[in-house]
């Protein structure tokens, strides 16, 4: 009996995962208004405001003031929140900065977020050591499974 429950409750569960998705609603280069800048981590990620599309692009050019990601709506059950993990990967040999003595491969910022509510993911290089060309990717989790990725080629100007 107790078998049979927790057979049950896996697949109630995996049901329940199934139901939510993620959508691109959007990506490439963005013009943003910082809000605040958050001063923990290496990154000192910002919120933005007033988030406007300039060009549907995946290649981006690594200069300092870029500012590039996607927006993306969680659709799915009925609760009102989700969290979902924003997991930035990062070309090699990483990410140098002068506050850190190991390279940054990736970045992980883990937010709650409303079903049905555009919401933004994105980079602005800030600094020289930021300045990686290669592959750069955006993923978006749910859990332990990956709802969305957007991959975008820095290249060097």
């Amino acid at each position: 009996m107790m078998i049979f429950f927790a057979v049950a409750l896996t697949c109630v569960s995996a049901q329940a995962q199934q139901k939510i998705s993620i959508e691109i609603v959007d990506y490439g280069t963005y013009t943003v208004e910082r809000v605040r800048t958050n001063t923990a981590g290496p990154l000192r990620p910002h919120d933005v405001d007033n988030i406007q599309h300039v060009a549907t692009t995946t290649t981006v050019p690594a200069e300092l003031g870029a500012e590039f990601g996607m927006r993306y709506r969680v659709s799915g059950r009925k609760e009102a929140i989700v969290d979902v993990t924003e997991l930035d990967l990062f070309p090699p040999p990483g990410l140098k900065s002068p506050n850190s003595t190991k390279p940054l491969l990736k970045y992980s910022d883990r937010r709650t977020r409303k079903i049905g509510e555009v919401n933004y993911i994105g980079y602005s290089f800030d600094h020289a050591w930021e300045l990686v060309p290669g592959t750069w990717t955006f993923q978006l989790w749910i859990g332990s499974r990956m709802m969305a990725e957007q991959n975008f080629t820095v290249v060097a100007k």
